[in-house]
């Protein structure tokens, strides 16, 4: 599903539909449905009809912000990453179900940033767990370019 072709509107009528069909229950789908909203919202707010990767990182960075400032429990932080990453994972692909997360690293970055990291990964013989610090600190200063206005390597 592309929320540029379909519409916000239709796209959270269709998510809900999926929601239920997955079995996720009342209480649940209001919960996820709120958290893609408020997504939504802040597309609204800039302007955009469909979702829009710098948009996006910026929701994630307040979300961040408000860990850092202990607005939110890192549970909580945690918990609004993934059922922002379910929305969005719905309108890459039209599943609820989320795949199992790269370890390391939970950032979304734009295209050109994640093709960049990911040569940067592939180019040595690295370690696992060596290999999942690399991906989690090469995310972060991405996002961080990102959020200083660098949309591209």
């Amino acid at each position: 599903m592309n929320t540029q072709t379909v519409g916000f509107d239709e796209a959270m009528e269709n998510y809900e539909i999926a929601l239920r069909s997955a079995g996720y229950g009342h209480s649940n789908r209001l919960t996820l449905l709120n958290r893609a909203g408020m997504l939504i919202q802040w597309h609204e707010k800039a302007g955009y009809t469909g979702l829009n990767e710098l948009v996006v990182a910026e929701y994630f960075h307040d979300i961040d912000r408000r860990l850092c400032e202990g607005v939110i429990k890192e549970r909580h932080h945690r918990n609004l990453f993934r059922e922002v990453e379910r929305f969005l994972h719905f309108c890459e692909t039209g599943s609820v179900e989320l795949p199992y997360p790269l370890k390391g690293s939970r950032y979304r970055l734009t295209p050109e940033f994640q093709r960049v990291a990911d040569g940067f990964l592939a180019s040595g013989d690295f370690h696992p767990n060596t290999k999942n610090d690399m991906r989690w600190v090469s995310h972060k200063y991405f996002v961080w370019l990102v959020q200083q206005g660098y949309e591209s390597s």
